[in-house]
């Protein structure tokens, strides 16, 4: 009887002791390739929706200080926001409804102007009641009340600053491409092939969110996923894609200065920017699929895919929290 046990459990510890060993190294890996993130990171708050099948996108911080987290669903359902508290913790979810059917939208990105929040979408930005989340029963559905169109671009992200809205495009060649209108040469020699592009929060309101006009054009790096200002100068633009590792480029903001050029929208010409190595703080690399982002007190918040259930990885290698860097 013993030998059997011996011949079951050694098999059994072997293969416990393997993955132990394949954790420690994938995680040593992390901490080596990564450094500059790890040596001024912490770890916040659980990323909601986990284990119910979330693909987390975007993520923002209200005025009020509550936190929205949106993404699709694995199993194609309806894409949804969760609202949590100032600490991160969960306090609901909404499932989101377009013309009273599921909204098929990737829901990339999200943030919140006054009482609206705003929502990547197929044609543009999808426009919800914030005071109708506030106000929404967990796991109830919530209606776009309109869409503020968008023409010249797939919107994957966007974020709001006292005055401006950005919005912006994600570029890879195989299975993302852009406008080919949008592939430029940046001064410092780079190639870019996506665009961000930048309204003003006071026209919005005049318009009552009905239409965008553009103040500016930046022209952003490739594999964009996330991009943030900290309203005082400062961009940074957040890429990734499968299994590489993500980057935080943080950028001086090139509106400040005079415009590298123009670039021309259904006739009409906007001043254009860059966001290359020219006017580059730093670039800082963090594990894999690093999404939207949002800077607060000094620090830069990051929230990421890889624990998802379509990724799952993350679940074993620390990706299940929102992270924040302080730059």
């Amino acid at each position: 009887m013993k030998k059997v046990v011996k011949r079951i459990l050694i098999p059994i510890v072997s293969l416990l002791l393997l993955i132990a060993i394949f954790l420690c190294g994938v995680n040593l890996y992390q901490h080596i390739a990564n450094k500059e993130f790890f040596a001024h990171v912490k770890k916040e708050f659980k990323i909601p929706g986990i284990s119910e099948g979330l693909v987390q996108q975007g993520m923002f911080k209200a005025e009020d200080g509550n936190i929205l987290v949106c993404g699709y669903m694995a199993d194609s359902s309806a894409p949804r926001i969760y609202l949590l508290d100032p600490s991160g913790k969960e306090v609901k979810y909404v499932s989101l409804m377009k013309n009273q059917k599921p909204d098929t939208t990737h829901a990339g990105g999200l943030c919140v102007v006054d009482r609206y929040v705003l929502l990547c979408g197929d044609g543009g930005l999808n426009i919800y009641s914030y005071d109708d989340l506030l106000m929404a029963a967990n796991g109830s559905e919530m209606e776009a009340s309109g869409v503020l169109e968008i023409d010249c671009l797939h919107p994957a992200f966007c974020f709001a600053d006292a005055e401006r809205l950005y919005f912006g495009e994600f570029y890879r060649e195989q299975n993302y491409p852009t406008d080919p209108s949008h592939h430029m040469d940046a001064p410092s020699g780079e190639k870019r092939h996506a665009i961000l592009l930048v309204c003003d929060l006071d026209q919005l309101r005049r318009d009552n969110f009905s239409k965008a006009e553009y103040t500016a054009v930046l022209s952003i790096p490739d594999l964009a996923q996330g991009f943030a200002s900290d309203g005082n100068g400062m961009f940074c633009v957040s890429s990734s894609y499968a299994l590489a590792l993500s980057h935080l480029r943080f950028y001086n903001d090139p509106t400040a200065g005079e415009p590298k050029g123009t670039f021309t929208i259904n006739g009409r010409e906007y001043p254009l920017y860059y966001l290359d190595t020219d006017n580059m703080i730093k670039d800082v690399t963090m594990f894999p699929m690093a999404e939207e982002i949002y800077f607060d007190d000094g620090k830069l918040f990051v929230i990421n895919e890889s624990a998802s259930s379509k990724y799952i990885f993350g679940k074993i290698t620390g990706g299940g929290f929102v992270y924040s860097y302080e730059y």
